[in-house]
């Protein structure tokens, strides 16, 4: 049977971001949340889950570019495909998505950037504290 994925779930809220690295004069420079997610396609590997969601697998979610929504392809083993809407916030390094989805429900998506592209997530379903999801997410490149 396949679960809906939390981004399945979601998508998307993208992001809690955090992380730093050393350029060659050794100072530190943060890598920060992008300001907007609208227009990009994301691939995300779960590592975990419960409450009713996928422990392993894949999703990728692509963010259009108007009108606050996404189109979830699940890996149609362990993930499903769904669409939603999003509201999109970033503060720092960290990224929040705020989803209502068409297999999930009401949740969050949080992303931190260990890159400028990729990074981990977590991600949950509102008024239900025991359905979780986490793994690891990546940007995908758009060729023209």
């Amino acid at each position: 049977m396949i679960k809906p994925n939390f981004f399945g779930v979601m998508f998307l809220s993208i992001a809690l971001i955090g992380c730093s690295s050393i350029d060659s004069k050794n100072v530190h420079s943060e890598v920060l949340a992008p300001s907007s997610i609208s227009g990009q396609t994301i691939e995300f590997t779960i590592n975990a889950g419960s409450g009713g969601f996928a422990s392993t697998g894949t999703w990728t979610v692509e963010i259009f570019d108007t009108k606050n929504q996404y189109l979830v392809t699940g890996d149609t083993v362990n993930t499903s495909n769904t669409v939603g809407v999003y509201q999109y916030s970033a503060n720092g390094n960290k990224g929040k998505i705020y989803f209502v989805d068409s297999a999930v429900g009401k949740g969050h998506l949080y992303l931190t950037y260990t890159s400028s592209t990729s990074g981990t997530y977590v991600a949950d379903k509102l008024n239900h504290s025991s359905a979780n999801q986490s793994g690891s997410f990546v940007e995908q490149k758009i060729i023209n």
